[in-house]
């Protein structure tokens, strides 16, 4: 018996204007990393059955009943944190990239303009968990130096 292979691809949600504003007052000499940043109301509201199912229409959209037929059966969002609008999605490790390339097509969510960044994709969902523990506990680090100074 064949194991199924599988990849995990850890994302955030950001709302198009504030992220652009925030890359455009970081100063590029050093490396800053991406503060959530708070959303609108209506984002608040997303749960990840409502992703899931967004994920699944735009893959229709861009890549018709082909697509759909590829990630049907391997598609599942594992996490998704309303809080912090991240999230960790499965999906069968030969259609990883046609999900990636999806995300990337998503610009809005509920009439709100939205990007949606790939953070990193793992092999394990154990890997993809300690990499989002890490990433919120540097965010919650720098934030309180920041209020600190």
């Amino acid at each position: 018996m064949v194991r199924f292979k599988s990849r995990y691809i850890v994302f955030q949600i950001f709302q198009e204007n504030q992220l652009i504003s925030t890359l455009f007052n970081t100063n590029w000499t050093e490396h800053k990393p991406f503060i959530p940043i708070k959303l609108s109301d209506k984002l608040t509201t997303l749960t990840s059955h409502n992703l899931l199912n967004l994920i699944k229409e735009h893959v229709y959209l861009n890549f018709g009943d082909w697509g759909q037929g590829l990630i049907a059966a391997s598609l599942n969002i594992k996490y998704y944190s309303p809080a912090t609008h991240t999230g960790i999605i499965r999906v069968s490790r030969q259609h990883y990239r046609l999900v990636w390339a999806v995300l990337t097509f998503i610009k809005t969510i509920q009439d709100q303009p939205i990007l949606i960044r790939v953070l990193r994709i793992n092999g394990t969902i154990k890997k993809a968990k300690m990499f989002l523990i890490q990433r919120n506990q540097d965010l919650l680090i720098k934030e309180k130096f920041r209020k600190n100074i």
